[in-house]
């Protein structure tokens, strides 16, 4: 994966001809907000499905979301694995894509630390 040219736009990094603050996709978000309401380390207090295995990583320190629509927003700079257990589907990812998800409605996330594409069709998949 090429890394995110820090001069092109947010959105149009993430392949949309927008500008980064018109950019979310309100499908990505509401996918993030569910994400991130099952790790506690982002302050989520739902409690996961039960054919969701969820192992966090979180890590002493936190990393700044670099995209330009974001005013040095932090989140912790570890991971987690989440795995659907009736699938045997898994994934791993920081802090940081979640955040992208959430509170962007973008798949391509770029922190200080983390930088990447969530695979947004496998992590429907997994949380199924």
């Amino acid at each position: 994966m090429q890394p995110i040219d820090q001069n092109v736009p947010f959105s149009v990094a993430a392949g949309k001809d927008k500008t980064a603050k018109d950019a979310g996709d309100p499908e990505l978000r509401a996918l993030g907000e569910t994400l991130q309401g099952y790790l506690a380390y982002m302050r989520g207090e739902a409690g996961a499905p039960e054919h969701l295995s969820i192992e966090e990583s979180g890590q002493r320190g936190v990393e700044t979301c670099t995209c330009p629509d974001c005013t040095n927003r932090t989140v912790n700079m570890g991971f987690f694995s989440i795995k659907n257990t009736r699938s045997g589907l898994d994934m791993e990812l920081p802090y940081m894509a979640v955040h992208a998800l959430a509170n962007h409605g973008q798949a391509i996330y770029k922190g200080t630390l983390h930088e990447g594409e969530v695979d947004v069709e496998r992590l429907k998949q997994i949380l199924g």
